[in-house]
C-alpha cells in the first residue's frame, strides 16, 4: 500500500467510528419498542448506517494490499444497498438488533485499528440509563398508595445502595434521577445514576431473596400471629373487667401471654438468622466491589448496607432490570 493512502484510510476509520458512536447514542436510552415508534431516531440511525457503508466502500478501494480485509466489508456495504432501495427496505428492527448486538465489537475493532489516531472530536457515549420494572403482587395501575407505600421506599433504598457503592469505589455520588415512569403493570422506571445498584440487586440481592424467601415469609406470618394473639389478650382483659370474671379469664390470659412469649422468642431466633444471612450478603457485595477493604471499612460499610438491603429484600415488589 502506498504510504500516502494510510492517512486517508485512518481518517475514514475515524468517520466510521463517529457514525458507530452516534448510532449507539441514538438508541442507548430507548427500549426497542420506543425506538421502533420513533421515526426521527430511525432516520438518524439509518443515516449512520448509510455513512458507514459509504465510507467502507472508500476504504475497500484504498485497501489494495488487504491490510483491513478482516472487517466484514461485504455485509457493511450490503446494508447501504438495502437502505437505499425501497424494494429491499431494511426493517427498523434489524437496525436496532445490529446496533445492540454487533456495534460494540465493531467499535472495538475500529478503535484498535486507529490506536492513538482517534480524532478528538469523536463523540462520547451518552450515559446509558437503567430501566427497572416493578411487578406488584397483582395486576394494577400506578396509584398514590402504591407509589408512596412500596415504590418510593424501594427507590430510596436503591439510592442508598448506590451511595455506598460510590463511596466504596471512590466515585462521586450523584443523586439518582427519574427520567420516566409508566402507569401500568409492570411499572417501568427509567433511572439515571443507578446502574451499579440495580446490577447488584439483580445479580446478588434477588438470588439471595429467592433463597431465603421461605424464612422471610415464615417470619412475616409468625409476626402476624403474635399481633393476633396480643389483640386477643387485650380483648380478654377488657371483657374480664366488664364482666368481673377474673379467675377463669386470668388463667386464659396467662396461657395467652406464655404462647405470645414463645412465639416472640421463635421470631427473634428466625429474625437473627435472617439478619446474619443479610450481613453475609453485605460482605459478599463488598468483596465484589472492592476486595482490598480493611476490616474497619468492611464493618462500617456493612452497617450502611443493612438498611437498604432490608428494604429491598422485604419489599413485595419484584424487580427486573435492563439497560437501554
Amino acid at each position: 500500500m502506498n504510504e500516502y493512502k494510510e492517512p486517508q484510510i485512518l481518517e475514514c476509520f475515524n468517520d466510521i467510528l463517529e457514525s458507530i458512536v452516534n448510532a449507539q447514542n441514538f438508541i442507548r436510552n430507548k427500549t426497542k419498542k420506543e425506538f421502533l415508534s420513533d421515526s426521527m431516531s430511525i432516520c438518524a440511525v439509518t443515516r449512520c448506517f448509510d455513512n458507514i457503508s459509504r465510507i467502507a466502500r472508500i476504504i475497500k478501494r484504498l485497501n489494495r494490499h488487504g491490510k483491513y480485509n478482516h472487517l466484514p466489508w461485504h455485509e457493511i456495504i450490503e446494508m447501504s444497498r438495502k437502505i437505499n432501495h425501497n424494494y429491499q427496505k431494511l426493517p427498523p428492527a434489524v437496525l436496532w438488533q445490529t446496533v445492540e448486538e454487533e456495534f460494540d465489537e465493531f467499535e472495538k475493532q475500529v478503535r484498535s485499528i486507529l490506536g492513538d489516531n482517534i480524532r478528538q472530536d469523536i463523540p462520547k457515549h451518552s450515559v446509558k440509563l437503567n430501566r427497572i420494572k416493578f411487578v406488584p403482587d397483582k395486576e394494577e395501575t400506578l396509584t398514590p398508595t402504591l407509589l408512596v407505600g412500596q415504590i418510593t421506599p424501594y427507590l430510596l433504598a436503591l439510592s442508598d445502595l448506590q451511595k455506598v457503592i460510590d463511596s466504596v469505589k471512590g466515585q462521586f455520588f450523584k443523586p439518582i434521577g427519574i427520567k420516566s415512569i409508566s402507569q401500568n403493570t409492570p411499572i417501568s422506571i427509567g433511572l439515571d445514576g443507578a446502574a451499579e445498584a440495580t446490577e447488584v440487586v439483580r445479580d446478588m440481592v434477588v438470588p439471595w431473596r429467592r433463597k431465603h424467601s421461605k424464612e422471610i415469609a415464615q417470619l412475616e406470618e409468625q409476626e402476624k400471629l403474635v399481633q393476633i394473639e396480643s389483640t386477643r389478650a387485650e380483648v380478654l382483659e377488657t371483657r374480664a373487667r366488664a364482666q368481673k370474671e377474673r379467675v377463669e379469664t386470668k388463667k386464659i390470659e396467662i396461657e395467652t401471654e406464655v404462647e405470645i412469649e414463645r412465639r416472640r422468642l421463635e421470631n427473634e431466633k428466625l429474625r437473627l438468622e435472617i439478619e446474619e444471612a443479610r450481613i453475609n450478603l453485605a460482605l459478599k457485595i463488598l468483596d465484589k466491589l472492592s476486595p482490598e477493604l480493611s476490616q474497619e471499612q468492611r464493618i462500617l460499610y456493612v452497617m450502611h448496607l443493612l438498611k437498604p438491603l432490608g428494604v429491598i429484600a422485604n419489599s413485595p415488589l419484584l424487580l427486573t432490570s435492563e439497560t437501554g
